[in-house]
């Protein structure tokens, strides 16, 4: 994997405007006049995978953000090298952690001692790019994305990006019942 990859007929580009979305809080977005990815290449060479699969889900028509998350999770999760594969699950992973931050943050903790120093140290190093960027106008920015994605029928805003937990649950859950059919036959 480069950070000059393209997948098969879709355009990603390097966006000239790295720096700049970097302090606004993006990894990439989709231009509206020629529908192209542009991908922020200051993040985290981890992130390049999954934020290139989400920008390709946009364009192929999932304009959801948990629809284009769960795609960007689920191609490269399923993809045949190790560093597409290992961007997609430190991405699941982060979204669990973030709900579970939410709903039962004793369990995280325990759960969090089990997980592989190596990956805490992926997860590090996002949260510093995050942190390096952090400025007072982000949430600003961060609350007019989130009208734009409300007006745009994603009801639950920014936290629309989170939902992909529910579909990464009920993707496994479909998969055990397909697994146990299959196993009584």
């Amino acid at each position: 994997f480069t950070r000059n990859t393209q997948f098969k007929d879709f355009k990603v580009n390097k966006s000239y405007f790295s720096e700049i979305i970097s302090y606004l809080g993006f990894t990439g977005y989709i231009n509206p006049i020629t529908l192209e990815s542009n991908i922020n290449y200051n993040i985290p060479i981890i992130s390049l995978p999954t934020t290139i699969s989400h920008e390709i889900a946009h364009q192929i028509g999932y304009s959801s953000e948990s629809k284009a998350n769960y795609y960007a999770i689920k191609s490269t999760i399923s993809n045949n090298n190790n560093f597409i594969k290992y961007s997609g699950s430190l991405l699941a992973l982060q979204y669990i952690i973030s709900e579970l931050q939410y709903s039962d943050s004793d369990y995280l903790k325990l759960k969090l001692s089990e997980i592989n120093k190596g990956v805490l140290k992926n997860i590090e190093e996002k949260r510093k790019f995050n942190f390096k960027y952090k400025n007072p106008i982000e949430p600003y920015v961060k609350k007019l994305y989130d009208i734009f994605l409300k007006k745009n029928n994603q009801v639950h805003g920014i936290r629309s990006y989170n939902m992909v937990v529910g579909l990464l649950i009920e993707d496994y859950y479909q998969s055990k019942i397909k697994t146990s059919k299959l196993d009584s036959n």
